[in-house]
């Protein structure tokens, strides 16, 4: 899934509070400054040496507007104007409405530690077209998993062949300051970057190992597509499902790896020599973790590289070497009779925390010629263990036909052993099974032309069933999210044309697309229903057409909030998914 900036930002430009002022345009009598800003929390403003929370932290200064022929810049700190001073009840609108087009006020500022006064003559909203300085700018970071918020610092992980690496920057970093400003959040960073073009002098200031450190030089070009690309390393495998009770059952101390259903022929994970129910957790000194998966991990490689590939079988931990390949080496396809077929479907029976699959037998199948029953348990196949139908499939789809697999059973409360020569997919008459109207016993339905997962990723809900409703957020919604921390105002003033969301089979993810007529500093967000960031993609300043791959089934079916906003203008729908 392509979580391009995975910041957890509150991102503050909410028309309620603070202002590009924009959101006043309708009201050609109420003054206007022209910025874009961001409210901070206390913990911040401690950070940042500032008196309190309660002021506007510039985020763009936008041309042609009264903060711009002030001279108002990037994380200057308003704090008043003239004598009436920013608190927690009088925000920056506020203070605003009290004024009219042409008036003369001073300008309360804080910039970079030192108080200024800047005189300004207040204007009206069609003094901006919503351009800003910058925009251009690709630095090539995101930010690290492993981030504290409202500290001074900010964890980055490096984009490949991106500027940060040409200067120097590693994952792990933590950036505490770009040309002088303090870095406090990935909002900060976002900021800076861009109100920056491509070739820009940039000095930045991180920590390493927490060694202070400086890198000089020019940012890059901004270069979307290279940082959207599917260009990271391919093993090529299919995972498998995995919670904390299977993981148990097979004694795996980290619930967090990816249990190998399926591995691609003529992959590198082939070629490495894993195998079906190979459970891997750690690529090179990545781990497989809570908040890092195989997915995570291999981001950080190319195709070509070499990795070591750490992988549990049979309860021994062992490591391969593998050499990572693309996209394009996957192939699924097999002609009918090279593709096994056992014979076998699940019964659905309660076989309660015990191991095993309970199964029902096809006629004329390779189960039945072992001798296998209906309602016979399956314990393990090929000596490996199988607790869930998944595993049970991976081991059918990793044989070869006519290959003699041993099969471990359990008939009623007796254990029993029998070897079977692994029948076809295709029938004596050379006949696909399936155009037989085989369906009810077909071994596994997830592996197909286009398969619902795309190799390397985490299975997500059942993207066949799937039903996506998109619909306007209600008060209630709004006022349940906000008391969770998160401001989403019920405004829809952006002008958005041909917006769809829809799954996305062939990738496991759902599908993002709509069309932007205007040009902007653009912002995509989704968050759950309890108020967690799960997607977020800065566009920049940004017009057209906009498409991307999203993950909003990670928390199963249920109620989502898809927010994009557009300079002081915003769209907020809520996502239901169901079956």
């Amino acid at each position: 899934m392509q979580h391009l900036l995975l910041l957890f930002l509150s991102f503050a430009t909410v028309l309620g509070t603070a202002q590009n002022n924009y959101y006043q345009s309708h009201k050609s009598n109420t003054a206007f400054l022209g910025i874009s800003d961001a409210q901070i929390s206390n913990e911040k403003a401690k950070v940042l040496g500032l008196p309190n929370a309660y002021g506007s932290y510039v985020r763009y200064v936008y041309e042609g507007t009264a903060a711009a022929m002030a001279g108002l810049q990037p994380f200057d700190y308003i704090y008043g104007f003239d004598e009436d001073m920013m608190s927690r009840g009088t925000g920056l609108t506020k203070l605003l409405s009290r004024h009219q087009p042409g008036d003369q006020v001073n300008l309360r500022v804080i910039r970079q530690g030192k108080e200024m006064t800047l005189p300004a003559t207040l204007g009206q909203p069609n003094d901006s077209t919503g351009e800003h300085a910058g925009g251009t700018a690709f630095l090539g970071v995101r930010e690290h998993d492993d981030n504290e918020n409202d500290e001074l610092g900010v964890r980055i992980e490096t984009v490949r062949n991106s500027s940060a690496r040409q200067l120097g920057l590693l994952d792990d970093d933590v950036i505490t300051a770009v040309n002088g400003y303090k870095m406090v959040d990935w909002h900060d960073i976002s900021a800076v970057l861009n109100n920056m073009d491509a070739g820009d002098p940039i000095t930045i200031d991180f920590l390493r190992d927490g060694s202070p450190q400086q890198v000089t030089g020019a940012v890059g070009s901004h270069d979307e597509s290279a940082m959207r690309s599917n260009s990271r390393g391919f093993l090529g495998i299919y995972s498998g499902h995995m919670d904390e009770t299977k993981a148990k059952q097979l004694n795996f101390d980290n619930p967090y790896g990816s249990y190998i259903k399926r591995v691609i022929p003529g992959s590198a994970a082939e070629k490495a020599g894993l195998e079906p129910l190979d459970y891997v957790v750690g690529i090179n000194d990545y781990d497989m973790t809570e908040h890092r998966s195989l997915t995570g991990a291999l981001s950080k490689f190319s195709p070509g590289d070499q990795v070591t590939v750490t992988y549990i079988r049979n309860g021994k931990r062992l490591q391969t070497n593998a050499i990572l390949g693309d996209e394009s080496d996957e192939n699924l396809s097999r002609p009918c009779a090279e593709e096994p077929f056992f014979g076998v479907s699940a019964t659905h029976n309660d076989n309660g925390s015990r191991p095993g699959v309970s199964v029902n037998i096809v006629k004329n199948s390779a189960a039945q010629q072992a001798g296998l029953e209906n309602g016979d348990v399956i314990l393990a196949m090929d000596g490996k263990m199988l607790i869930d139908w998944g595993d049970l499939s991976a081991i059918i789809n990793a044989s070869a036909v006519g290959e003699e697999i041993a099969i471990d059973y359990r008939r009623k409360e007796e254990k029993r052993t029998t070897v079977v020569a692994m029948g076809s997919e295709c029938d004596e008459n050379g006949k696909d099974r399936n155009e037989n109207q085989w369906y009810d016993y077909n071994y596994d339905y997830s592996f197909s032309d286009q398969p619902q997962q795309m190799p390397d990723e985490e299975p997500a809900v059942d993207m066949d069933r799937i039903k996506v409703d998109l619909k306007d957020m209600e008060q209630d919604d709004a006022d349940a999210m906000a008391r969770k921390g998160v401001a989403m105002p019920l405004i829809n003033n952006l002008t958005i044309e041909n917006i769809q969301l829809f799954p996305n089979p062939n990738r496991g993810m759902f599908r993002l697309e709509f069309e932007l007529p205007q040009r902007g500093e653009t912002s995509v967000r989704v968050f759950n229903s309890d108020a967690r960031l799960i997607y977020s993609f800065d566009l920049g300043e940004y017009q057209g057409k906009f498409s991307d791959d999203i993950d909003i089934s990670q928390n199963g079916p249920g109620a989502y909030f898809l927010e994009v906003r557009q300079g002081a203008t915003s769209m907020v729908k809520k996502v239901i998914l169901q079956y």
